[in-house]
């Protein structure tokens, strides 16, 4: 088998792991979200529902398994007795709805559960598992506000965590609605929003997992129906590979160590059974608006949710989170591109000394990271000292950035943002260089993200005409972190 053959094989595992809904013959049309108790916001840009009390079941005869194989992890006793809280409370039994709706640049537009429970006393519950919710008195309805965000009891049943009035509609818009005719608005696992792979050959895909007699999956994409015969070509090649690709995804599942290690090993042949039945009933079809892939497994609700879960893990929920990251991360390469500019602009504006003489084209001089580093180490926008309002963003500090480099680069942060900025440079002339830095961390947990951009003085630089190069692209290390 060639090369190639192996290498997109995998690629296209990852869609096919995407797929499983309904395999009913049902006419696309307008689907009103409302109807299948939806609440997908106008503005909303991905979005994700899960039906959770499978999983609940599911993981209670997994705890046991995992006790064992967290043991030893720091602080793993206090999650464990929380975990066992949340899937035995009675109100948590009730919950038949959990979604979530992000917007533009993935903005948290909020969170809604629905069910039969008793509002009140699962947010008391839910609040009280985090010293950051407190209750508003007075409020009606009932009201938790952490920070920026609000737990609101909408009324039995309904329960919202968000930040606007957003979920009360129930009006998806753009790629959502289409998608909602293609899928099954009733999946166990629903999910909808921007393919956060660039190189792909569509820009968003919905995928939703029906988890009854049948294992069913359905994915819709928006790629051009002339790339129908590639992945035709690609899914035969994929079925006549199998043998060698469930090789190499039992080696990885072998290779798996740590606390996941006596969960996983259990599921290694339902993962394998449930992929192999998947690629042999893989069918794609041209619809309107895109492609739409679906397939099925006989293994049905003899497969562990754990396992479906897992293929959810590998692909779904990353692509929820990655959207968000991603969608978060033009705040810096905008912000590089105006320093680049400012800097552009000093290096070429000829300047002279107190004595009068010509000085030769020079960047603005270094400055050190605006804001600093947190009391502990911590990027700033993961401190209280520089985020006093724990949205996840550092406040604004106009004073911090009334310092001579930045006003020579004619630059300064008058918005709440996730990134801190620095500025190197060295030399003059043909040998001067700068470095503009972004500095990340948007899950606050210690990795950071880099962004740079480069600059240098153009080799024909003189005394008396000065321009720059700049490098084509930006340096990045841990996009998403």
């Amino acid at each position: 088998m060639s090369r190639r053959v192996l290498i997109f094989i995998p690629g296209m595992t990852l869609i096919l792991a995407l797929v499983v809904s309904s395999m009913s013959c049902r006419t696309p049309g307008k689907t009103d979200s409302a109807k299948h108790g939806l609440r997908i916001p106008t503005q909303a840009k991905a979005f994700i529902a899960l039906q959770p009390q499978t999983f609940i079941h599911d993981l209670k005869r997994h705890l046991p398994m995992l006790e064992v194989g967290f043991a030893r992890e720091p602080g793993s006793a206090k999650a464990m007795t929380w975990a066992n809280k949340i899937i035995n409370s009675p109100e948590v039994q009730k919950i038949e709805s959990i979604q979530w709706a992000l917007g533009e640049g993935g903005d948290f537009l909020g969170m809604t559960i629905l069910g039969s429970f008793d509002s009140q006393k699962l947010a008391s519950m839910l609040a009280g598992l985090s010293p950051k919710w407190n209750s508003v008195p007075g409020a009606n309805p009932p009201r938790w506000q952490n920070n920026a965000k609000k737990m609101i009891a909408m009324g039995k049943g309904h329960l919202a965590l968000t930040e606007t009035k957003a979920l009360s509609s129930n009006e998806a818009t753009g790629f959502l609605a289409t998608a909602l005719q293609y899928l099954n608005p009733d999946a166990d696992i629903l999910y909808m929003g921007p393919n956060t792979n660039r190189s792909s050959p569509f820009q968003s895909y919905g995928l939703s997992f029906v988890m009854g007699e049948l294992f069913e999956m359905t994915v819709f994409f928006d790629a051009p129906e002339k790339i129908l015969p590639m992945l035709d070509h690609q899914l035969i090649q994929m079925k006549n590979a199998w043998p060698v690709l469930r090789a190499r995804l039992a080696q990885k599942l072998d290779g798996i160590k740590g606390p996941m290690a006596p969960v996983v090993a259990p599921m290694k042949e339902e993962v394998l059974t449930l992929l192999e039945e998947i690629i042999s009933s893989c069918t794609i079809e041209p619809v309107e608006g895109g492609l739409v892939l679906t397939a099925q497994s006989n293994v049905g609700r003899q497969t562990s949710t754990v396992t479906i879960t897992s293929l959810l893990a590998i692909v779904g929920i990353p692509a929820f989170v990655k959207y968000r990251r991603r969608a978060k991360t033009s705040e810096a390469i905008d912000e590089l591109d105006k320093i680049y500019k400012g800097a552009a602009v000093y290096f070429m504006n000829q300047r002279i000394g107190r004595d009068g003489s010509k000085l030769p084209c020079q960047f603005p001089a270094p400055t050190v990271m605006i804001p600093p580093l947190g009391p502990n180490g911590e990027h700033p926008c993961c401190s209280s000292k520089y985020d006093t309002d724990g949205n996840g963003r550092c406040d604004v500090f106009p004073g911090s950035w009334n310092t001579p480099t930045w006003a020579a680069l004619s630059f300064m942060m008058t918005d709440q943002h996730q990134y801190a900025y620095a500025f190197d440079s060295s030399g003059t002339l043909s040998d001067a260089k700068m470095t503009a830095t972004a500095y990340g961390d948007l899950d606050c947990d210690g990795v950071w993200s880099t962004f740079q951009k480069l600059a240098y003085g153009d080799p024909q630089a003189t005394m008396s005409e000065c321009s720059i190069r700049g490098a084509a692209a930006l340096y990045v290390e841990n996009e998403t972190e």
